[in-house]
């Protein structure tokens, strides 16, 4: 962070300082295609803004149970349980 302390909280000008300098540049040089940085402003969003309806879905979670160390058991299976 530039000017602030380490101590103190950074003032938001620094933030959306260094985000121009270094996160947007980064974003657009490597992350293009995936990530736009552009941002759209609405006046009354919810008016304006059509959102996709879904059904509520009331089925109970999945669970899975290992014998193992779950991440040890991820990293060799190619399946999701």
């Amino acid at each position: 962070m530039p000017s602030s302390s380490s101590k103190s909280k950074p003032k938001p000008s620094e933030v959306a300082s260094e985000a121009k300098r270094y996160y947007i540049p980064t974003i657009r040089e490597k992350y293009a295609s995936t990530w736009t940085t552009f941002s759209y402003i609405y006046h009354q969003p919810l008016q304006q803004i059509t959102f996709i309806e879904r059904p509520l879905d009331l089925s109970p979670p999945h669970f899975c149970k290992y014998g193992t160390s779950p991440a040890a058991q991820c990293a060799t299976a190619s399946r999701i349980c």
